[in-house]
């Protein structure tokens, strides 16, 4: 249940819901201490802008959200990642008790930017088996899965190219499929 929850959240961030008119920081009462973890995340995602395609621009300080406690008891909090501790765009959310703002290095923006970049230049230059990415906004990482018939020179290759960018590398030993191309 409470990967169904996260995913439906992360869904719903990520891909974002067209609202009629282009939304700023909303106006609500942060005295008020009945704000759940999950409408504190509506409220984070409906400051961010609606761009043109009918999605949401993340800002630079952003640097992504996760659900922080015990999910089995409903007891959780929002907990919102950002790079700039001494930003007051999240100042409408004091006064939330489920929700709590924790710095990271690294934005959203950035992060993608990486995770778009990446497997494309690993995979075609260097041909290695890519399995895929995600960004962990927890751990404010790029997670990179290969197959774990990379060989210790392509290891090395790999270890040598994301050693100075937010990622953990890992090897999945599932297998491979090969990619198919119409002739």
């Amino acid at each position: 249940m409470k990967k169904i929850f996260l995913l439906c959240a992360l869904i719903i961030l990520a891909t974002g819901c067209v609202n009629a008119k282009e939304s700023s920081i909303p106006e609500y009462n942060s005295e008020v201490d009945g704000v759940s973890a999950s409408e504190a995340l509506h409220i984070l995602y409906d400051s961010f802008e609606l761009n043109e395609r009918g999605t949401r621009d993340y800002p630079d300080d952003y640097a992504g959200y996760y659900l922080d406690g015990d999910f089995s008891q409903n007891n959780y909090v929002l907990v919102v990642m950002i790079t700039d501790e001494n930003s007051t765009r999240y100042d409408f959310f004091k006064g939330y008790e489920n929700v709590r703002l924790e710095t990271a290095e690294y934005s959203l923006n950035e992060m993608r930017k990486i995770l778009i970049e990446m497997p494309s230049e690993l995979m075609k230059e260097l041909g290695l088996p890519y399995m895929g990415a995600q960004i962990n906004m927890q751990q404010n990482i790029i997670e990179l899965t290969f197959a774990d018939t990379c060989t210790d020179e392509q290891k090395a290759i790999i270890d040598e190219y994301v050693k100075d960018k937010p990622v953990a590398v890992g090897y999945d030993p599932k297998s491979y499929p090969e990619v198919q191309t119409a002739v």
